[in-house]
């Protein structure tokens, strides 16, 4: 483990305390103490989160201080990527080796958190006169820009978290893709769908379902399109079992059901907007909230590619 600590003393004295308490509260006596301890942080991140058939998950791949509340959430993330991705190897469904992308996905994060929060520590417990006024005028200008208070929640939350820096998500970068559009291992934003059963649906209800889900997109209903994506639907089911869902989304329509193909209305444009979908595009989501791979096209073939990387075809 890569280990960076605070050194400690072998015994609290009291009178340090002591100095402390009567700055704070002067008049206050402390007295035959039942135990005293020092408090310090480490800095630890394991090499590797895999070792075999053992993965470590939370504080046991990763330790840092506490500053902006980062460790929960980094924790249940480990655990959101690792779980179906195992789900799917038990299974017979996927590859081994697609248990890899856990370490290589979120050991970059984590180290990413360390440093952060170890930024933060800095920053707030340095001393000096000049230090703690700057701190203070800083902190005041700084928490009343939306934008900043923005970013910073966030970035506290993991809501930032992507994983552009995996192989996989590099070598399935799409250049022709607008800048804004997602890219493969980019987190998916929680958009509103109307499915005609209720009023909306949560993205997120949708892609809990299933393994990955294929959005086609279109803005404009037609025959000939509807086809092409029944087509995709039904090839994807019988080769790739019912592990990955497939929705044909209209910008504009009426929902409907089929027996291969469920037919979604981007009634608020969010898809389009937040996502960067547009004419004719393909995204596959992954269970986890992020994003598998989004092509420009509903080349069947290339889709399918894509896909074996994470799934057994059918032979």
């Amino acid at each position: 483990m890569k280990n960076k600590n605070r050194a400690h003393v072998s015994e609290l004295p009291l009178h340090e305390i002591q100095d402390s308490v009567n700055h704070i509260a002067p008049g206050i006596i402390l007295d035959e103490p039942i135990w005293l301890s020092q408090f310090g942080t480490s800095h630890r991140l394991v090499p590797n989160y895999r070792y075999k058939n053992v993965f470590f998950i939370g504080d046991s791949a990763h330790i840092h201080n506490p500053a902006g509340g980062q460790g929960m959430n980094l924790g249940l993330q480990d655990v959101m990527n690792l779980v179906w991705k195992l789900e799917l190897v038990i299974k017979g469904y996927s590859k081994d080796s697609i248990l890899d992308t856990y370490h290589e996905e979120r050991h970059f994060i984590a180290s990413q958190v360390i440093s952060a929060t170890n930024k933060m520590m800095n920053l707030v417990t340095k001393q000096g006169f000049m230090i703690k006024r700057a701190r203070r005028l800083l902190g005041k200008s700084v928490t009343s820009v939306e934008s900043v208070k923005g970013f910073a929640a966030n970035r506290l939350t993991g809501l930032k978290v992507n994983y552009r820096h995996s192989k996989h998500a590099i070598n399935h970068y799409e250049t022709a893709l607008q800048k804004h559009a997602l890219q493969a291992g980019d987190r998916v934003p929680n958009v509103y769908l109307f499915t005609g059963q209720e009023s909306q649906a949560s993205l997120y209800s949708i892609i809990s379902k299933y393994s990955f889900t294929c959005f086609i997109y279109t803005t404009h209903s037609e025959d000939e399109k509807f086809v092409q994506a029944k087509k995709i639907s039904e090839y994807i089911k019988e080769h790739f079992y019912e592990k990955v869902q497939t929705c044909f989304v209209l910008k504009n329509g009426v929902p409907t059901v089929e027996e291969d193909l469920a037919v979604l209305i981007d009634v608020r444009n969010e898809l389009q907007r937040k996502c960067g979908l547009t004419e004719d595009s393909i995204i596959v989501l992954r269970q986890d909230g992020v994003v598998a791979f989004h092509q420009v096209n509903t080349d069947l073939e290339q889709c399918v590619e894509k896909l074996k990387f994470w799934i057994h075809p059918r032979s």
